[in-house]
């Protein structure tokens, strides 16, 4: 089924640009400018959820989104029961990586 309304892609992913490249949408892309850092919780279902009002509410005060669909989304990774955050260094990200064998 095919949407008449336009899409607004809430987010730089280009992940997220691919879903949407090849199932054939055409969508405008806008980048909330939030502080994802300033927003927590330790619930990583509730924190992606907070992220992702946060976008949507950022991208409607920005401008008229007019009759436009509005996609935002996030995700974490948790390992261990932790959340884990980008990581910061290269040793960071070579330690998170290797971490995943023992616990995926």
């Amino acid at each position: 089924m095919r949407v008449s309304r336009p899409f607004i892609l809430g987010s730089r992913s280009p992940f997220r640009r691919r879903i949407l490249d090849q199932l054939g949408y055409t969508y405008e892309v806008r980048s909330p400018d939030i502080d994802e850092k300033a927003i927590r919780h330790p619930i990583p279902s509730q924190l992606v959820l907070l992220l992702t009002e946060a976008k949507s509410k950022a991208l409607r005060q920005f401008g008229d989104l007019g009759d436009s669909l509005l996609i935002t989304a996030d995700q974490v990774v948790v390992s261990g029961g932790a959340i884990r955050e980008k990581p910061q260094s290269a040793q960071e990200a070579r330690f998170f990586l290797e971490s995943y064998r023992e616990q995926p």
